[in-house]
């Protein structure tokens, strides 16, 4: 592995991941899987089309991080931090209506429900984790202090329980309009 300073080393990850972790949350890293992994190929992708070298990637896993992009701290400025830490709503938002759209049209009516299933996990799984918020946008060693975004995140303080209530209103808010989309709603 590359000596070079990580916004979350593969060690920290290790010691992370080795603590326990309850029925509940395995259970919702099983049943949102793929949005964890829309979310991690998310940054991934960013990663890629901002030219920021990747060292290490896990796209699902059943711990306390199910899954994670490590990518070289020195190799990315303020904007870059930015851009991969929002990669999951840039790339979450339009897959999301794509699958809304997609399930009014696909025919048989049985591939409507792995449709739909996924388009709720992308959705569901599409706000910045806490991880992103602490280590891409609120770095105050990494100095993003003039974006708006920064201001933004200061304001709500985002905590893991305020993500998890994102992400239920983000997930009952796609599946109203899938419904609504349907004609059901």
């Amino acid at each position: 592995m590359e000596q070079c300073e990580h916004h979350l080393t593969v060690e920290r990850l290790r010691e992370i991941n080795s603590r326990p972790v309850d029925i509940e949350t395995k259970l919702f890293i099983i049943m949102t899987a793929p949005g964890t992994m829309m979310h991690e190929m998310s940054h991934y992708l960013m990663c890629k089309v901002t030219r920021t070298h990747v060292v290490h990637v896990q796209l699902i896993q059943l711990s306390a991080i199910p899954g994670h992009v490590i990518s070289r701290e020195d190799s990315r400025n303020g904007i870059t931090r930015l851009l991969i830490g929002v990669a999951p709503l840039v790339f979450g938002v339009p897959v999301s209506i794509g699958c809304i759209l997609a399930t009014k049209q696909v025919e048989p009516a049985l591939l409507k429900i792995p449709i739909s299933y996924a388009g709720f996990c992308v959705a569901t799984m599409m706000p910045p984790s806490v991880t992103d918020y602490n280590a891409e946008i609120m770095n105050p060693r990494r100095g993003i202090d003039k974006t708006a975004i920064k201001l933004a995140c200061r304001m709500c303080k985002l905590t893991e329980g305020n993500v998890r209530t994102i992400r239920l209103v983000l997930g009952a808010t796609y599946t109203i309009c899938l419904l609504t989309t349907l004609g059901m709603g």
